[in-house]
């Protein structure tokens, strides 16, 4: 398993957003995420394969999205963002799933910075900013 940063990266962006999304693997579940298109370097077949075996841990308390009935992570990755995540420079999330679109819209965006693991076999690198 490698890691984007024992320590954690830069800052990453978390949005939620109830536009429909691609998926990748299995759709937005609870305590998943959905990424940027080349996350990690990697194509959508290899996301497939691999997405439930890529975390994303906030580097402190994740009691920022528990706090409006969200998932505490560690997160999965499931799908493709919408274009408001493809758009966002810099690494971008988007969390599933809260108890409410009201509950959601107060957790509104946030950035935290992160730690990224990934399998070494995935073919995946580390996002800019990110240290293996």
């Amino acid at each position: 398993m490698a890691s984007a940063g024992n320590r954690p990266g830069p800052t990453a962006h978390f949005i939620l957003l109830t536009l429909n999304r691609r998926t990748v693997r299995f759709g937005g579940t609870n305590g998943t995420v959905a990424v940027q298109e080349g996350f990690l370097g990697l194509s959508t077949r290899q996301l497939r394969t691999c997405g439930r075996q890529i975390s994303i841990s906030p580097a402190f308390s994740s009691s920022r999205s528990t706090q409006f009935g969200g998932p505490a992570g560690p997160w999965t990755v499931s799908d493709y963002g919408d274009p408001n995540i493809q758009g966002t420079s810099g690494v971008a999330f988007d969390l599933y799933r809260f108890p409410t679109i009201k509950k959601g819209d107060q957790f509104g965006k946030a950035n935290w910075p992160v730690v990224i693991n990934f399998p070494t076999a995935s073919g995946g690198h580390c996002p800019p900013g990110y240290m293996q």
